[in-house]
């Protein structure tokens, strides 16, 4: 465990992507606009504040700026781009909120599956693991997002949203 974290903020970031896993994947699943999926929705953002602001404090794999904080800056903007529309409440912000936030758990997956490959290959593969498993779980999350959009629509034409 000692390989795995290294510091306070490691341990904090750790426990904060572990819950942001958690919720992100109960929101996925749940019935959307219910007070459930509200506050899991929330626990899912301050998790994902916790693990973004942490990221920033963690320089050990590059001695410096890396790829992963260039992903969380992604995933800050991701996170206000889906929080955006809810807190408008304009014409199509269900469906602007329910794609990004989408994309959001998304790219959490990625980060997870690429943290989980660089323990397991050499870091002469990096870049190669990174972008391999980073890529199917983009592609899965398109294909599920597109579905999810789809169901929404067809919701919203027969007045059940």
């Amino acid at each position: 465990m000692q390989n795995l974290i290294s510091s306070t903020t490691g341990l904090v970031h750790l426990i904060s992507a572990l819950l942001a896993l958690v919720f992100g994947t109960a929101v996925l699943f749940m019935k959307k606009g219910t007070s459930v999926h509200k506050k899991a929705g929330y626990l899912y953002l301050i998790a994902m504040l916790v693990m973004n602001a942490t990221a920033f404090g963690i320089y050990r794999l590059f001695g410096g700026f890396g790829i992963f904080h260039y992903a969380a800056l992604l995933s800050m903007f991701s996170l206000i781009g889906g929080m955006y529309p809810a807190y408008r409440r304009r014409s199509g912000w269900h469906l602007q909120h329910l794609e990004v936030m989408l994309w959001s758990v998304v790219g959490l997956y990625a980060a997870f599956a690429a943290e989980i490959s660089v323990r397991f290959f050499s870091s002469t593969y990096f870049f190669w693991v990174v972008g391999l498993s980073g890529g199917i779980i983009s592609t899965l999350g398109y294909y599920y997002i597109r579905n999810q959009k789809r169901k929404y629509k067809h919701q919203k034409t027969t007045n059940n949203f």
